[in-house]
């Protein structure tokens, strides 16, 4: 982000996003063998803040770029919140990198762009002193997973898992790839 960050703003606009989308305080457990999502109420959500130390605008993004694949290496519990983290990184007065960390069990591409809308609009109007004025979601995730759980029953899938074992019952083609160097047999 370039330009000025009101940290406290983009602190109030996460919790907003957060609190607003289910799927962002969800967990999964397993019960007699299955896993079962979890929604859990509205959880604190921190968002660190660290200055980057470098001499040069240079250096200091090498450091950031550093510090988030540090960040993004860190594992997830599935059981445990939050399945979602946040992170600022400072490198600037009017220099900001926010990473943000997710679990694939609740995001996928399409859901940064939702996700992204929802931020802006809330950090503007609390930037404005206002409260946001988003519509209500018209599809809550556990909307979504009990129409998929109505809609693909195992009738309804039978034919598409027998397209694709059929296509795969033969011996799969062996590809012969260039090698850099001669490979151990092991």
């Amino acid at each position: 982000l370039y330009g000025p960050v009101d940290v406290d703003v983009l602190r109030r606009t996460l919790q907003y996003v957060v609190d607003r989308h289910e799927v962002l305080r969800t967990t999964f457990v397993a019960r007699e063998g299955d896993a079962v999502a979890v929604v859990h109420p509205s959880y604190p959500v921190e968002l660190p803040v660290e200055q980057v130390e470098g001499d040069t605008p240079e250096a200091r993004d090498r450091a950031a770029a550093q510090r988030v694949h540090d960040e993004a290496r860190r594992h997830f519990d599935l059981g445990r919140l939050p399945l979602i983290r946040f992170l600022l990184l400072r490198l600037a007065d009017d220099d900001h990198v926010v990473s943000l960390y997710t679990h694939h069990a609740v995001w996928d591409g399409w859901s940064f762009d939702i996700f992204w809308d929802d931020v802006q609009a809330a950090y503007a109007a609390f930037a404005a002193g206002r409260e946001p004025a988003l519509p209500p979601l018209p599809v809550r995730y556990r909307d979504f997973a009990a129409w998929q759980r109505a809609t693909l029953t195992p009738e309804r899938l039978a034919p598409h898992r027998d397209w694709w074992l059929e296509r795969l019952a033969a011996p799969l083609p062996v590809l012969e790839l260039p090698a850099d160097r001669p490979r151990a047999p092991v």
